[in-house]
């Protein structure tokens, strides 16, 4: 039971596994610990939420997605994941909401499946991985999903997922064979995502699409750390398209107060209290929680929890991945 003299947590990157999305890629895996969490839409997903005090999550499609499928069969997939994932929080309207999986291999197709799933099913918004076929988020092919959003309020969130392959073999194969996990959450899939950030910010989309929402986890992918010195790339003419403003403006990091390190002391570390939630749109507005976002000390032993390393992906076989250059869509 949720205590209701704390602040409403809601956790935004939380992820599942559909059955069918999944299928398309038979040569990956993950840990069978893993596995058993991101297939669980129940009773072991609710019984963690509780131990960690999360009272709500807003789950999505972990990679791989069907943003990576081919774009003659992505869509359709992409309509049927969502609405099963439709199915699996209406049983807990309580506890899950939802991001939707989108085809931006087709980007018109995704626009579309964005409004249907945020019109008809409830979703809060959509989740994005990374690269699509080798292409960023600022090409203007995409912008239709970014028009879209802006239109039904709703926030884009981008996960991380792998650099681009030419930087992968420029930048990390020499050491990936003794250290694969610096090409992902090591140290790769931030480096990726904050790219990622920063080209749609000096793209100009934000100034299109001026109320536009991104959603950037893990501290901003550590840009609110290196904003002084971004802000130094745009020309004097360009300076509304600083990263700090529109970081400021438009784009969310969590926890939001990154840009403002904890004050110096004798404790051990410091964590980010979340205030009660302000967005009705993503959390139950009945809910009254009193602020208390700041920069709290953390208990004298910080719990550790010992993580099982996943073995890493390796590539599909499948004739429904995209493994070739653009026919229809990217």
């Amino acid at each position: 039971m949720a205590d209701k003299t704390r602040p409403w947590v809601i956790a935004l990157e939380e992820h599942y596994w559909d059955s069918e999305v999944v299928s398309h890629f038979a040569g990956e895996s993950r840990a069978p610990n893993i596995v058993q969490r991101l297939e669980d839409m129940d009773a072991l997903r609710l019984k963690e939420m509780d131990e960690a005090g999360i009272d709500l999550q807003v789950i999505s499609h972990g990679p791989p997605g069907t943003q990576r499928l081919n774009p003659e069969i992505a869509a359709e997939v992409s309509i049927r994941a969502n609405d099963r994932l439709r199915d699996a929080i209406a049983a807990r309207p309580d506890r899950f909401a939802a991001f939707a999986s989108l085809p931006t291999v087709d980007p018109t197709a995704a626009a579309d499946e964005l409004e249907r799933t945020v019109t008809r099913l409830g979703f809060k918004g959509a989740l994005i991985h990374g690269l699509t076929n080798g292409v960023f988020l600022d090409d203007k092919r995409f912008w239709p999903i970014f028009e879209r959003a802006q239109a039904l309020d709703v926030p884009l969130y981008v996960h991380p997922s792998s650099p681009h392959p030419a930087v992968v073999d420029i930048y990390y194969r020499d050491y990936l064979q003794d250290f694969p996990s610096l090409l992902g959450a090591g140290w790769g899939f931030t480096v990726e995502t904050a790219t990622q950030d920063i080209r749609l910010v000096l793209s100009g989309v934000f100034e299109e699409y001026p109320n536009l929402k991104i959603i950037l986890g893990h501290l901003g992918e550590s840009l609110p750390f290196s904003l002084w010195r971004i802000d130094h790339a745009p020309p004097a003419p360009a300076t509304s398209r600083s990263p700090s403003k529109r970081s400021s403006a438009t784009t969310s990091t969590s926890p939001p107060a990154a840009t403002s390190p904890p004050p110096p002391s004798s404790a051990r570390c410091w964590r980010w209290a979340p205030t009660a939630s302000s967005s009705p749109s993503i959390g139950p507005s009945s809910r009254t929680r009193p602020a208390q976002s700041g920069w709290k000390a953390c208990p004298s032993a910080p719990r550790t929890r010992s993580r099982s390393s996943a073995p890493t992906p390796k590539g599909s076989s499948s004739s429904n991945v995209y493994q070739g250059p653009p026919g229809r869509g990217l």
